[in-house]
């Protein structure tokens, strides 16, 4: 199936009064029932959806705006990357994230305490930041910044020897802190 454009009448007055007589026309039920749906606005009031459906590749349609405008994406600000922004060391005294720059941070070969001080830049409510911890053979004590917090079990104070210890930190921007989830070790 091909790609296909569709213009919603500029006469609509609501996104909804767009895009239903499309979605009722245009898709017969069976895929209707798996269509999900983003919409992304700009300050120009256009609009530019997504719609996937589950039983076949992604599709993008651009839609008009209420002037009958075809809109684009090129004044959104949207994450480009799909992957995962990590910085790794095999080993490091103190640990300090950059949240502005990384999602994720890997230590290798831990060989000393380490401390994780509080994440540089500039956190928005709900940012979530990926740690990965190893030690070179001999357990290693953990220390946080006071700026984390543990959600659901204690922080972890150390790594096993040899084994892999994954956690999660997300911002918490009502308490200015960082919520760490219970971490995840290797078996």
């Amino acid at each position: 199936m091909a790609d296909t454009k569709i213009s919603a009448d500029p006469a609509a007055t609501d996104l909804v009064d767009a895009i239903v007589p499309i979605v009722q026309g245009g898709v017969n039920k069976k895929a209707a029932s798996s269509l999900i749906w983003t919409t992304f606005r700009n300050v120009a009031n256009t609009f530019s959806s997504i719609l996937r459906n589950t039983n076949t590749a992604a599709r993008t349609y651009t839609f008009q705006d209420r002037d009958g405008t075809i809109a684009d994406d090129t004044d959104l600000n949207l994450k480009s990357d799909k992957n995962t922004r990590v910085v790794s060391t095999a080993s490091t005294a103190t640990l300090t994230p950059d949240i502005d720059l990384y999602d994720m941070a890997v230590i290798t070969a831990q060989a000393e305490a380490l401390a994780i001080a509080a994440p540089t830049g500039t956190p928005s409510n709900g940012n979530a930041f990926a740690f990965r911890i190893k030690d070179n053979g001999t357990a290693r004590a953990l220390t946080f910044n006071a700026i984390y917090r543990a959600i659901g079990s204690a922080l972890p104070t150390t790594t096993t020897l040899g084994k892999t210890l994954y956690f999660v930190a997300v911002y918490n921007s009502t308490d200015t802190k960082w919520d760490v989830f219970p971490s995840n070790l290797e078996v």
